[in-house]
């Protein structure tokens, strides 16, 4: 047998043992066993920690670690491992361009995905300007990150920044529902109640049966002293899904908002139910 043959046979093993341990570690997590799931992160992370493993991958470990503490409501643990799954998905040119996030070199990685549970985690540390950062970048940091890569010389020779970059409204909202429906809770969290209901009504014209996007509107226009409105953005949902919990509560308080407190009872009654 070769060497070309021995070393061959060697690395299909390894690659096979490698898929089982990803899967084990997936079907922990599915079933709830996110201990276990951890157990086998920190396995797979150690046995995945070299020169022939792409970012992506790495990325994708740290990711579900991520995930898993924070599932354990272990936020500050999950937080560091967020931030390192990002680490693998930087590019550090030596001529000058840092900590610009970009594709790994097999695939496009779902960076949605991985601000979304960034910003959850922030959220869930009651940090909600930074969340609302990772899903809405202010223009001033994408220009401390872009602006090794953008420059210009002026007159006198000069290098200067081109500060062309700007997260306009319309840039902002250009993503998927997910990260969007993040946006419109951050909003609300803080008090930007305008800023809130934008954002739903964008989720709902692309989406006009979208329970939990009904569901904060009608909450938000409750909190705005807008119960009519709120009873009906209400409403509205519950001839989607009449058996809504959330929905009937939230109908039983609005109506209680508007003094028909019989009324109010029966849509409790039926939200515990």
């Amino acid at each position: 047998m070769t060497f070309k043959k021995k070393l061959g046979e060697k690395l299909d093993r390894v690659f096979t043992n490698r898929k089982k341990l990803i899967n084990q570690v997936l079907e922990a997590g599915y079933q709830g066993d996110y201990e276990y799931g951890l157990e086998l992160l920190d396995k797979a992370i150690y046995i995945f920690n070299t020169d022939l493993d792409t970012p992506n991958t790495k990325a994708e470990l740290w990711h579900l670690k991520a995930i898993a503490l924070q599932k354990l409501e272990r936020n500050e643990e999950a937080l560091k491992a967020i931030e390192k799954s990002k680490e693998f998905l930087e590019w550090d040119w030596k001529q000058g361009l840092k900590k610009i996030i970009l594709p790994s070199d097999d695939e496009d990685y779902d960076m949605d995905y991985l601000n979304g549970t960034h910003s959850d985690i922030l959220q869930d540390l009651g940090r909600y300007e930074e969340a609302l950062d990772i899903v809405i970048p202010r223009a001033d940091n994408v220009i401390e990150n872009w602006k090794n890569l953008i420059t210009r010389k002026n007159n006198d020779g000069e290098t200067k920044f081109d500060h062309i970059l700007r997260v306009s409204k319309d840039d902002a909202y250009d993503v998927d529902s997910g990260i969007l429906f993040r946006q419109g809770q951050l909003f609300s969290r803080l008090g930007k109640n305008t800023e809130a209901l934008e954002i739903y009504d964008t989720i709902l014209e692309d989406e006009p049966n979208d329970i939990d996007a009904l569901y904060e509107k009608s909450d938000i226009l409750q909190d705005l002293e807008k119960y009519d409105e709120a009873l009906k953005v209400c409403e509205q949902g519950l001839k989607i899904d009449p058996d809504d919990g959330d929905l009937l509560g939230l109908k039983g308080s609005v109506l209680l908002s508007l003094k028909k407190t019989e009324e109010a009872l029966s849509f409790f009654e039926q939200s515990i139910q």
